[in-house]
């Protein structure tokens, strides 16, 4: 949220990435985006994020940004 508002980005123009739950749920009391890379958790465990992945592999410009629409 911090590095956010030094930029003057609104947080729902945020998107972060992470492998924890608790990571998944700071970002999603920011009211920022939140991709679950399910690298190191079971896929269960990540279910508050918008999109979660096995691998950032599977990521690619156009998912990313219909997550920020």
């Amino acid at each position: 949220m911090k590095a956010a508002k030094g930029m003057s980005i609104t947080p729902d123009r945020c998107l972060v990435i992470e492998d924890t739950a608790a990571g998944i749920a700071a970002a999603k009391r920011a009211e920022m985006k939140a991709i679950g890379v399910t690298n190191t958790l079971p896929r269960g465990k990540l279910t508050s994020a918008d999109r979660v992945v096995q691998s950032l592999e599977e990521l690619n410009p156009r998912t990313i940004a219909q997550l920020l629409i």
